[in-house]
């Protein structure tokens, strides 16, 4: 296991006599990530807020307003990786532009590959030669913990992984699976975050299943993710908690009319969706899970309207849902700027906002992971 150390300075005996309701009431009025610069102040300073239940210590606080998160991978030999987000504007004026703030950087790598962010944390994970590890990091803090390398087989031996949070047991966990399609072999792995000693553990699926090659989304402590079962589509829920696997069949339409992975989105803070967008016709599909059990899915069509859009979008993509029920859609190649389109489903109307992010330029390749609803915390690795 790797860990970013925090360092704590030394001179810390006056910090240490204040009381700790003032030092509670200093922090109730900072922003996330100067609470988590104060864990440096002192070792008493660094205790309050490692506090278990330290999220409870503001009860009149308000919670923190969800935000775009937006990942940019800048070169073609040796990736960086920029972390920024931004305010997510609610009924946005159309042709607005915001900043994204950049929260941290890290040095070139290797391909790597990108989970969507549960609970304020990012998860990627990249491929060794013979082995594959994930890394797990707060963009607000900086902090970040590598995972144990897991070694891996040559080709054609497949892996992924997925990243999930259990809200009752307040745990995080990577779900880690590998596969051969020859022989239909397959493994799967389980890493809880937050333990002592970092390692996989060995769970069982009772189902052959091959994963698609969507990043999965967890909601309310379910991951979901698309995968082949007896060469049909179906979406696969892995309870976080539990650790166990259950199906739910795709809709019939989906299954046979549309080939290309769907875009699983967080339907109003509740429910599972799937989107498929083709900008080109100006179709738009909105598939809604209403009972896992009874594999019951809501269909919902739109037919979106003409949109100008702007000559750096070469395509378009579904980020999600934000909370006033409109549909995030982006251009993952952007040039300086990231252009977001605000999809309102009722009112038939598209809006157009630009953000600025850092990490982007006109000279080197670049692609641009665009993350609705992001919420920071000081949770600590």
């Amino acid at each position: 296991m790797t860990k970013r150390k925090q360092h704590v300075s030394g001179d810390n005996s006056l910090f240490d006599q204040i009381s700790v309701d003032l030092v509670i009431n200093i922090l109730s009025k900072l922003p996330v990530k100067s609470i988590a610069q104060c864990r440096c102040v002192s070792k008493h300073w660094s205790s309050i807020i490692r506090r278990p239940n330290y999220n409870m210590l503001f009860p009149t606080k308000s919670p923190a307003t969800p935000r775009f998160l937006f990942i940019v991978e800048n070169g073609l030999f040796g990736r960086k990786l920029f972390i920024s987000s931004s305010p997510q504007p609610q009924n946005p004026d159309e042709h607005s532009s915001l900043e994204a703030t950049l929260h941290t950087s890290f040095a070139p790598t290797d391909y790597c590959i990108i989970c969507p962010p549960v609970n304020g944390l990012v998860c990627r994970y990249l491929r060794g030669k013979d082995c594959i590890f994930a890394v797990i990091s707060n963009p607000i803090t900086g902090e970040y913990v590598t995972t144990p390398k897991v070694k891996t087989e040559d080709y054609p031996s497949k892996e992924k992984m997925y990243f999930g949070y259990d809200p009752v047991e307040e745990q995080f966990k990577v779900l880690f699976m590998t596969w051969l399609p020859s022989s239909g072999s397959h493994e799967y792995q389980v890493l809880t975050l937050g333990t002592r000693n970092l390692s996989w553990r060995k769970i069982q699926c009772c189902v052959l299943h091959y994963p698609h090659e969507d990043d999965g989304i967890c909601i309310n402590g379910v991951l979901y993710y698309q995968a082949i079962i007896d060469q049909k589509r179906s979406i696969v829920c892995f309870d976080v908690r539990s650790e166990k696997f259950s199906f739910v069949n795709i809709d019939q339409y989906l299954a046979t009319r549309i080939r290309e992975p769907l875009i699983l989105i967080d339907y109003k803070g509740s429910k599972l969706g799937a989107i498929h967008c083709h900008i080109e016709s100006n179709f738009f599909n909105l598939w809604v899970l209403e009972n896992a059990e009874e594999h019951k899915w809501s269909d919902n069509f739109y037919k979106m309207p003409e949109v100008l859009r702007p000559s750096r979008i070469e395509s378009l993509f579904s980020a999600g849902m934000i909370g006033s029920g409109e549909v995030v859609l982006y251009g993952k190649n952007a040039r300086i700027f990231v252009y977001i389109l605000y999809y309102n489903l009722e009112k038939n109307i598209i809006t157009s906002v630009s953000f600025l992010v850092p990490g982007l330029d006109y000279v080197e390749y670049h692609g641009v992971h665009t993350f609705p609803n992001f919420v920071g915390d000081v949770k600590l690795m």
